[in-house]
């Protein structure tokens, strides 16, 4: 049993080795890719020193060196009447690491504001110079997925593992006779309980991390600097540095910022119509006071209102008396004692209510103008000339290769504009001409496939 959980270079490590009977010899060793150091009970080696305390214990002092960094196992074994017995534990020693500081001008900022961060890396309590990676994160994305980074001390210095195998031959029975014949119990399942969503969540922009620095480097001061502007959504922001100086030495650093405002907007309402629909316009507004009396004013299509309101602490639900026909900007502006305090825009668009279907359809052209008789909405339109039936019946291979993939139709559809290909090239012998012939090949062998009992092909196949 050791006398403390971490060690610091230079320090004394206090193991107390306890027997359950009185034992005169026993194996002392030092483990980890190896046998670093071994001594043995009634003749201590010079990498420690032992004192008996009674007939059953003994206490070993072992001093701490870098090479112990980051840990190292401390083993007992001894024979008895037969009997083998053996414990073992770890030394753990501290890796100095990089103390990197991120402190920012202020705690609390609105949308849009510039915000400073001073980065600080010390060693030991004195500047060093580092090299720096910052990221700026919205922290409800922890909320979907934790932290899967681990700390950058334990990937670079992680705990070492004891290779070193001790096993005797005093404690072997037979082959696959020690182990136990109870079931293992199924682990834990590691996942997140689905939480209730809210009604109505703050506003938030389509931006995750609002400031990435992949490489900062501090000065002689152990300082740097670097600004960015907050993003408009209303969230907690996360600050990581992580940094390595010259040395090897790792560390890194957190801090917290928040984007809030007392009095601000989000729209409550589709963005898409159908023509002829008659939107119920509206928008939340939501407050950090109660009994707040603000102006609202929205815009749209050259027209002005103005509601003056008196607000309720928390999510206010407001319909605009806007007549909204037709596509356009609709903005929104919160005012309060003569300031703006929140604005927001959205577009909105109305679409034909019919659906879009492709339509095909041929023309007998004459002298002077000839009417297509278009539909009144039809779009992407595009003319094809044909004179002979050959060039009509060419003009629709590509319907014949976009028929969906996977049945009978297609597959035999794609023959015949692969068929013609192949015939219209000059040299049969090209390595275009045999990706067609490999192509055809696979078709046929696709449509002999797709074919029922009988060699009769199915309305599903």
């Amino acid at each position: 049993m050791a006398d403390k959980t971490l060690y610091q270079p230079g320090e004394t490590a206090k193991m107390l080795i306890t027997f359950s009977e009185p034992i005169d010899e026993a194996l002392l060793t030092l483990e980890r890719d190896r046998v670093e150091q071994q001594s043995l009970l009634s003749h201590p080696a010079n990498w420690l020193t032992l004192q008996r305390l009674n007939d059953t214990q003994y206490e070993a002092r072992v001093p701490v060196s870098n090479s112990f960094s980051p840990n190292i196992t401390f083993s007992v074994l001894y024979t008895r009447n037969g009997q083998y017995s053996f414990q073992n534990a770890g030394i753990k020693v501290a890796v100095p690491q990089l103390d990197i500081r991120v402190k920012t001008d202020k705690t609390h900022y609105q949308p849009g504001e510039l915000v400073n961060v001073e980065l600080t890396s010390l060693l030991k309590g004195k500047p060093v110079s580092a090299q720096l990676t910052v990221g700026v994160v919205d922290e409800m994305i922890y909320a979907l997925q934790p932290e899967i980074a681990p700390n950058i001390g334990k990937f670079f210095y992680p705990l070492g593992r004891n290779n070193v195998r001790t096993s005797s031959i005093l404690s072997f029975i037979s082959y696959d006779q020690a182990l136990s014949s109870e079931p293992v119990a199924p682990g834990a399942t590691n996942r997140s309980e689905r939480r209730v969503k809210m009604l109505e969540r703050p506003r938030r922009e389509e931006v995750d991390t609002a400031a990435w620095m992949p490489s900062l480097t501090t000065d002689k001061q152990g300082k740097a600097y670097f600004t960015f502007l907050m993003p408009d959504s209303l969230t907690r922001w996360r600050i990581t540095a992580r940094g390595m100086n010259g040395d090897g030495l790792v560390g890194q650093g957190r801090a917290y910022l928040r984007s809030e405002k007392n009095l601000y907007m989000k729209w409550s309402m589709p963005t898409v119509y159908r023509v002829g629909d008659k939107p119920a316009a509206g928008l939340f507004i939501f407050s950090q006071q109660d009994n707040e009396p603000v102006a609202l004013v929205t815009k749209f299509a050259g027209a002005e209102m103005r509601q003056t309101l008196t607000l309720h602490k928390g999510a206010n639900y407001i319909s605009l008396t806007q007549n909204i026909q037709q596509s356009g900007l609709l903005s929104a502006e919160l005012q309060q004692n003569g300031q703006v305090q929140d604005s927001i825009s959205t577009k909105l668009s109305f679409v034909d209510n019919s659906w879009p279907v492709e339509q095909q359809k041929n023309v007998m052209l004459g002298g002077g103008e000839n009417a297509l008789m278009l539909p009144e909405q039809a779009s992407n339109i595009r003319l094809q000339s044909s004179e002979t039936p050959q060039e009509i019946f060419r003009n629709n291979l590509d319907a014949l290769v976009d028929e969906p993939w996977g049945g009978v139709i297609n597959t035999g559809s794609r023959l015949i504009p692969l068929s013609l290909a192949w015939r219209s090239l000059a040299d049969h012998q090209s390595a275009a001409a045999n990706d067609i012939r490999q192509m055809i090949q696979d078709n046929r062998l696709r449509l002999m496939q797709l074919a029922g009992p009988g060699a009769r092909f199915t309305w599903w196949g």
